[in-house]
């Protein structure tokens, strides 16, 4: 047969047998990839807030002590070791600048700034500044406060009386002693006060200074000096010497206040 007669036969059978076809595969579903906006977590810098607005309580806390603080200073100093509290009641400052006393007590409530290791009081008076600033370190077994004055451009402040502590305690002590070595020569003073307590704790509160004047008064404590002295606010703020804060346990053994002269036959007053 000639090639060419039978395309018309292989046509014709192709039109007559049915071709299984496979089975039609179902339109697949468009693949959606869904948009991931990024999560960005902000990174939140300590911003200095007004001190009745932190969400958060205040404190400082190392292995042996904890710090607490309130909306305008120290409120209470907390011993790991044995729960003993000292609560402090009214943590305040006074410093005279230009003839004026600037008291915490007659001044507007401070910004608080709370950092890892310290927390910082802002206050305002007039043009002036005044920053308290609280430490509490690894290896400190006392809590630290110091102020620093600030002044504006170009002025030169009169610093006259500074009282870097006035505190009310939360319990009066039973008796206290205020070290010291004055020497009229010198002018040297006290170097601060041994507050003791019933339970035979204290609360030794001392500022780094030897030309102090202290004044006990019930569950009151004032410590102050004369610091009369001309200060140039572009020189940076005057920083005033530290009070140092430190609880500690009696022994019950006493001591001679001074010691006894030669030719006494009996103790002086004991400290």
């Amino acid at each position: 047969m000639q090639n060419s007669a039978m395309i018309p036969l292989l046509l014709a059978l192709a039109l007559a047998t049915p071709v299984a076809m496979p089975p039609a595969t179902p339109a697949a579903k468009p693949v959606v990839t869904p948009v991931v906006t990024p999560v960005v977590t902000p990174v939140v810098t300590p911003v200095a807030a007004p001190a009745g607005h932190i969400a958060t309580p205040a404190g400082l806390r190392n292995a042996r002590l904890r710090a607490e603080f309130g909306e305008r200073g120290l409120t209470a100093i907390r011993e790991s070791p044995s729960g003993r509290v000292f609560r402090i009641i009214d943590d305040g400052f006074s410093i005279v600048v230009d003839g004026v006393q600037l008291d915490a007590r007659s001044l507007p409530s401070p910004v608080r700034h709370i950092a890892r290791d310290s927390v910082r009081y802002r206050w305002t008076a007039g043009a002036n500044t005044i920053d308290i600033t609280y430490e509490l370190r690894a290896e400190w077994d006392f809590v630290s406060k110091q102020l620093q004055l600030q002044g504006g451009a170009g002025r030169t402040l009169r610093v006259g009386m500074v009282t870097p502590w006035r505190a009310t305690l939360g319990e009066t002590p039973t008796s206290h002693v205020e070290p010291g070595n004055p020497r009229v020569d010198l002018q040297t003073g006290d170097y601060g006060s041994a507050l003791r307590f019933a339970d035979g704790d204290g609360l030794l509160i001392v500022v780094q200074n030897p030309f102090l004047h202290v004044e006990p008064s019930d569950a009151t404590l004032a410590i102050s000096f004369p610091a009369d002295l001309d200060w140039r606010s572009d020189d940076g703020p005057f920083p005033v010497d530290r009070v140092l804060i430190a609880p500690y346990r009696q022994t019950g053994r006493l001591l001679p206040l001074r010691m006894r002269p030669e030719w006494l036959m009996h103790d002086v007053p004991t400290a």
